[in-house]
């Protein structure tokens, strides 16, 4: 997991998920001794080898704040509870003991916790059950953060349903967002493209609602939001979004769509304090080299545009304006609708000494010319340019080409202005003497000068 808190200078990783839910798991299988391990017999017969304090070692050694789902289904608030005092307690407790018997004696201190994962089918008995467990949790380290694995499909509903009965008992509201790509009716390439890269703004609307609710609870002081997953699928009745094997969810395309749900979550990122993206679909791919005879593993653009967003931000997010011609797409059964998008996608974050410019050209062909205006002085030196492109947005790695499409970087002297290429996304680091905001009023502004726009 590649993307987390802004408010930090490290990113989360989440043990958990799906799994923890599967009968007869339970996170006691997951330490010890490898040899004398469990073996679980559940959807698929598997022993932990990398389990609970290899994750937690791994995280440590990356400076990752690690994220631990805990079972609802297969556990009760006292296993919760005899979890979190593994991870945290000291070695005079019951469970710190037996960690330190493990190999760690220093507690792991960790911070997130989300009790079950999609439990949405009955609202009520999970809000019930999770008081339990929040409270089984609490009273071993009162520090921790609870998330609550909820619901974005069933709408308010849902949330009121749930948080009514909850109320203060939960620190994050989490959900999980994924778009489907799977057209039911004709659609050429380029509206396919188009409906994809520009899905983020139902992104920006879901966390802007959840907002709002939280507001009418009067829960606004002790509530966020967290996207505990967030991935695409492109053919669901395959259960492509499994098995990960649809060409086009390893495109370009795929990766631009990622770095748009970055960018969105940073515009909202006064609303959400966790993003994770979900590392099994359209992050690492992994596949036969028919011309060597060897499995290879390699990156996908998907995962790029993580690695260039977590490596090149600031935590400060500045008020940015951005005038761009629009586009809209018919209807498309399957699809998300696509009105009033704008082409040029711009956000700026900042540090103590760089401003950083986070670029999405959704257009499938063309440059476009873009002017910047900024409200502070900017050191006018070499600038560093990141960007994700392929001269085609289908293009995509493969076993046998694994690096066809990769992050470039090339220095070059930034004043107010850049042409970015058609579908393509772009971090500009730009060295400044304090924080600045860039505004589109006027000439000076940030902007499509569309007169200037260049066919590729």
């Amino acid at each position: 997991i590649v993307f987390g808190d802004w408010s930090s200078d490290v990113c989360s990783s989440d043990l958990g998920g799906w799994f923890v839910e599967y009968s007869g798991y339970k996170w006691q299988m997951s330490i010890g001794e490898l040899d004398q391990r469990s073996i679980y017999k559940g959807y698929e017969n598997v022993r932990m080898d990398f389990g609970l304090d290899e994750f937690l070692r791994f995280c440590q050694s990356l400076n990752i704040e690690p994220h631990i789902t805990i079972s609802f289904l297969n556990s009760t608030p006292e296993d919760a509870a005899n979890l979190v005092e593994y991870c945290n307690g000291d070695t005079n407790t019951v469970f710190g003991s037996l960690r330190a018997k493990n190999g760690h004696n220093q507690p792991y201190n960790v911070k997130i916790w989300e009790i079950g994962n999609e439990i949405w089918e009955n609202p009520i008995n999970y809000a019930n059950g999770f008081i339990k467990f929040y409270d089984s949790m609490k009273r071993k380290d009162p520090t921790i953060s609870c998330i609550i694995s909820a619901d974005i499909w069933q709408w308010k509903p849902f949330f009121d349903t749930l948080m009514t009965i909850i109320g203060e008992k939960c620190d994050i509201y989490g959900w999980h967002w994924t778009q489907p790509h799977k057209n039911l009716e004709p659609a050429t390439s380029e509206e396919i493209y188009k409906v994809v890269v520009g899905g983020s703004l139902y992104t920006e609307f879901s966390l802007d609602s959840v907002d709002k609710w939280i507001g009418k609870l009067g829960l606004k002081n002790n509530l966020t939001q967290a996207i505990t997953e967030v991935w695409a699928t492109y053919d669901p009745n395959v259960y492509e979004w499994s098995y990960d094997t649809v060409a086009r969810a390893g495109s370009l395309e795929n990766g631009l769509w990622m770095a748009s749900q970055i960018m969105s979550c940073i515009k909202k990122s006064d609303k959400l304090s966790i993003l994770e993206k979900t590392i099994a679909v359209t992050t690492y791919r992994t596949e036969i080299n028919i011309h060597e005879g060897i499995r290879e593993s390699y990156k996908t653009p998907s995962l790029l545009a993580c690695i260039m967003a977590r490596n090149h931000y600031g935590t400060e997010r500045l008020q940015t304006s951005v005038k761009s011609e629009k586009y809209s797409v018919r209807t498309i059964k399957g699809l998300f609708n696509a009105k009033d998008i704008n082409y040029l996608d711009i956000v700026v974050t900042a540090s103590d000494d760089s401003i950083f410019i986070f670029s999405l050209n959704r257009h499938p062909k063309d440059f476009i010319d873009t002017y910047f205006s900024f409200s502070d002085t900017l050191v006018y030196r070499k600038s560093k340019i990141y960007e994700l492109y392929s001269p085609d947005y289908l293009d995509k790695n493969t076993a046998i080409e694994k690096e066809k499409i990769q992050i470039s970087e090339q220095m070059i002297e930034f004043n107010d202005y850049y042409k970015f290429p058609p579908h393509s996304f772009t971090i500009i680091a730009v060295p400044i003497k304090k924080p600045t905001n860039v505004s589109n009023e006027d000439r000076k502004s940030t902007r499509l000068n569309s007169s200037h726009r260049i066919r590729s």
